[in-house]
């Protein structure tokens, strides 16, 4: 992923849970919006990040509210990149089913990381699917 000057960073160990996870989305996106990002890459990092947290709380977690997720964003004038890392066993992101697959479309796994990928500019995966890094690029006006 690209090296970059950081005009502002952010880093949390949070509890599991969604209330903590959108407190710190908002403060995300305010600092998107103080920068000028436009509605588009607002609401592509929101669902992003929405959806990376959920997998992380939820699936990672296992809703397990002693159990921390990892927090970490970096923004640069035109370049945001997000981790964010669970407790959990981690999986196997190459074994997601395609949810847009006619075969997939009844099934109820695999939604949130095919948003992440569409939202997302590039994402990665590491420690055995514990951690997610995204990145989105800011879009030219």
């Amino acid at each position: 992923m690209s090296s970059t000057p950081w005009v502002w960073s952010y880093k949390n160990d949070s509890c599991s849970d969604m209330a903590t996870a959108h407190s710190i989305i908002r403060e995300v996106l305010e600092q998107l919006k103080q920068r000028g990002w436009g509605v588009h890459d607002l609401f592509a990092v929101e669902m992003g990040v929405e959806e990376a947290f959920a997998n992380a709380i939820h699936h990672g977690n296992h809703d397990d509210p002693l159990k921390k997720v990892l927090f970490f964003c970096q923004l640069s004038e035109n370049l945001i990149r997000i981790q964010i890392e669970d407790d959990g066993e981690g999986f196997d992101p190459n074994a997601v089913v395609d949810p847009r697959d006619p075969a997939n479309l009844q099934r109820v796994s695999g939604r949130g990381v095919c948003l992440i990928l569409n939202f997302m500019s590039r994402v990665e995966y590491s420690q055995c699917g514990k951690r997610i890094t995204m990145e989105k690029d800011r879009a030219k006006e």
